[in-house]
């Protein structure tokens, strides 16, 4: 399945927001996204392209809004 541009343009938006950023950041993820694919979440790991972020947590069970579908594992 093929994403719409426009939803590339938000994730390739938020690479090059988490390539610039200099505090430490966390990206959870719902694996069950229906839009933004876990793998897209995944890649931002990468500590070599986005060093700030510190770890990436995917949320099983979890789909796009994990603070309204699953406020108790996010807070």
């Amino acid at each position: 399945m093929k994403a719409p541009r426009s939803v590339v343009a938000v994730v390739l938006g938020l690479g090059v927001i988490l390539a610039a950023a200099r505090v430490p950041v966390s990206v959870v993820w719902g694996a069950e996204d229906p839009w933004e694919r876990v793998e897209w979440g995944r890649a931002f790991a990468d500590a070599a392209r986005f060093p700030a972020v510190t770890e990436f947590v995917e949320l099983p069970g979890v789909g796009h809004c994990p603070h309204d579908e699953a406020p108790h594992l996010v807070n």
